[in-house]
């Protein structure tokens, strides 16, 4: 089973930027969608009605932040990820992850990695803060996506002028209470996990500081994350698994999630 997250010896918790992680996320959609309309001008025939929908999805997107933002900072019993605030609805897992695909596929498309995925339920609800846990996934797919172009350059020739295309596929497994979305990877991403024909130093995965920080996140939104090793040899050797509880309408708090995790181990603990 995962354990609780403890601080590391001599790693201050203010290195934490967590109330950004909303407007960096939110950065990262306006920065697709910027590039969205910035395709569709391209084309000979413009698709107006299109455009309407990304300036006002934007529009919204930012709404959205704005009335959460304000001068003074806020407490750490008011924070979102902690509990939802009064009169918040719960987010659907199904907007949440389309939010993190809209930022996702436009990062991932620039390093010539073709981003598909299994198709989210509508029907089922995550408590937690919906920028926060769009951003995990982001964040994670990233880090994916940056070891995956690095393996497929491996061994091209600069002089060849081939630009090989990918694809990166995520995987949504839906339980009884939970659902574990699964993200291929080339790179554990977790810097504590050793394994014997890889190491711990890859440049591709996150730094002991990111790691506690992005651990951090997941722990305020009841989010768990566990790294397996799905394949040996060359090609996706690991499997970053996320998983969270879900919960229908009418059923607001969330089933005792540690319960239904129990296989889980903690990959630090790991070898």
């Amino acid at each position: 089973m995962q354990t609780s997250l403890t601080q590391p010896t001599g790693l201050k918790s203010e290195i934490c930027s967590e109330e950004n992680i909303a407007f960096l996320m939110l950065s990262e959609v306006l920065r697709a969608r910027s590039q969205d309309i910035l395709d569709n001008l391209k084309n000979e025939q413009i698709d107006i009605a299109r455009l309407r929908r990304l300036a006002l999805h934007m529009r919204l997107s930012a709404d959205d932040l704005i009335r959460g933002s304000g001068l003074l900072k806020r407490t750490h019993n008011s924070k979102s990820s902690s509990s939802l605030d009064n009169g918040t609805e719960p987010a659907s897992l199904q907007a949440i992850f389309d939010l993190c695909l809209i930022a996702a596929k436009n990062r991932l498309d620039e390093m010539n990695i073709v981003l598909e995925s299994d198709e989210a339920p509508s029907d089922l609800f995550v408590s937690g803060n919906p920028w926060e846990i769009a951003y995990a996934f982001f964040a994670t797919l990233q880090k994916a996506g940056k070891a995956q172009r690095r393996f497929d350059l491996e061994g091209v020739s600069p002089a060849a002028g081939t630009n090989p295309i990918s694809t990166l596929k995520v995987g949504i497994e839906i339980a009884d209470g939970f659902v574990d979305v699964c993200i291929p990877s080339d790179t554990p991403i977790d810097p504590h996990f050793v394994d014997s024909t890889f190491g711990s130093d890859s440049a591709t995965n996150m730094t002991s500081q990111e790691w506690y920080c992005f651990r951090r996140l997941l722990e305020n939104n009841n989010v768990h994350i566990h790294v397996q090793i799905c394949e040996k040899g060359r090609g996706t050797r690991y499997c970053v698994i996320l998983r969270l509880p879900t919960f229908q309408p009418g059923y607001e708090e969330p089933i005792d999630f540690l319960k239904a995790s129990s296989g889980f181990v903690d990959s630090s603990q790991e070898n």
